[in-house]
């Protein structure tokens, strides 16, 4: 007994209780964690009042578990990475808490970019049609509570959120209609819920175009402190809105002395924006806006190579094309849709959509 009672304690004394884990584990396991559950909670959510209040709560225990973290004990690489999250959660935590864009921003609830993305996917014809469905059903419940939730009138939310509802009923109608009758319309869950997409969307068109204009008219101005609180937590500025006020027409003046000064020079009778305009002038039309992109894409390409600047070790090619319409307000510059693969003649092909 008493051999069993000693190899007991020895036992027990060399037992050592599991190592917590260090910062650099700790922040590892973090950044893991908050991106998967970032991309699962932004690719299924339906945007209902518990979604956001949901998503509330999570990101206070986001920010929560990484102030936990001794930075201290971090890499210098890993430190940056840690600053960048909290400006990731310190700014959605404003957004959520604070500015409440799904209150008064039509636009929240208007998904419909993923749809066009599948469509143009490299996935097979069976795939498309289970992703289109799951994200189909998904609009029409987001449109649902975007009529619901909405409760502030501000006029150019509405303008520019109605142009875009206008010019996707053609993605419904069209895009998606062809897709269906390429596949012989053999998917019965496929073609309900694009029916019940589209009259979810023209419901919420007839929202903001009848109803949405009888609610409390609002702006978009999120307050000092808010936009303060951004200006330091979330773009790590420094500073305060006042100063960056004041840098703002600092640098307003000087460039207005600078065209000024140069416009004596090119043009002594003529002011900076007069020759503005004129240059615009000489600008290519709207309908040779294509192929004018298309020209400077082509030699850039040419200069690059030529020069030696970056390798292009595979065949590919840019295509300037328009714009899908609902999309040509909710951005100058347009986007980029990426080569899907190679194309027959073993080429990366990809897009730049402009306006």
């Amino acid at each position: 007994m008493r051999k069993l009672i000693f190899s007991v304690l020895i036992f027990l004394g060399c037992a050592q209780p599991d190592s917590a884990p260090t910062p650099s584990q700790a922040f590892e396991s973090f950044v893991n964690d908050f991106t998967t559950s970032t991309e699962q909670m932004e690719s299924e959510g339906d945007l209902s009042a518990s979604f956001f209040s949901q998503q509330q709560a999570q990101t206070r225990e986001w920010l929560a578990r990484l102030h936990q973290i001794d930075t201290t004990q971090l890499s210098p690489a890993d430190r940056v990475d840690w600053l960048f999250a909290r400006t990731i959660l310190r700014g959605r935590q404003l957004e959520l808490e604070q500015i409440r864009p799904w209150t008064k921003d039509p636009r929240v609830y208007m998904n419909f970019l993923p749809l066009s993305r599948i469509l143009e996917s490299a996935d097979n014809d069976s795939v498309k049609s289970i992703r289109l469905t799951k994200h189909l059903r998904l609009i029409t419940s987001q449109l649902q509570n975007g009529l619901n939730q909405i409760d502030v009138n501000v006029p150019r939310f509405r303008a520019l959120s109605l142009h875009m509802a206008e010019n996707s009923v053609e993605l419904f109608q069209g895009q998606l209609q062809a897709f269906i009758q390429s596949t012989g319309g053999k998917d019965s869950s496929l073609v309900v819920a694009r029916q019940e997409a589209l009259q979810s969307v023209l419901t919420f068109i007839t929202f903001l175009r009848d109803s949405l204009p009888q609610k409390p008219v609002g702006n978009f101005a999120i307050g000092r402190a808010v936009y303060d609180s951004l200006l330091q937590d979330h773009f790590l500025l420094g500073h305060d809105a006042d100063y960056w006020y004041n840098y703002g027409w600092e640098k307003y003046n000087e460039t207005f002395n600078e065209l000024e000064a140069l416009a004596s020079n090119l043009h002594p009778s003529k002011s900076w924006l007069e020759l503005a305009n004129d240059i615009k002038k000489e600008g290519p039309a709207p309908e040779e806006m294509i192929a004018a992109h298309q020209k400077w894409v082509d030699l850039s390409r040419e200069h690059l190579i030529a020069k030696n600047l970056m390798p292009v070790p595979w065949k590919e090619s840019v295509k300037v094309v328009p714009r899908e319409p609902y999309l040509r307000k909710t951005s100058y510059y347009g986007n980029f849709s990426l080569a899907k693969g190679l194309s027959a003649d073993s080429t990366f092909r990809s897009e730049w959509r402009i306006n």
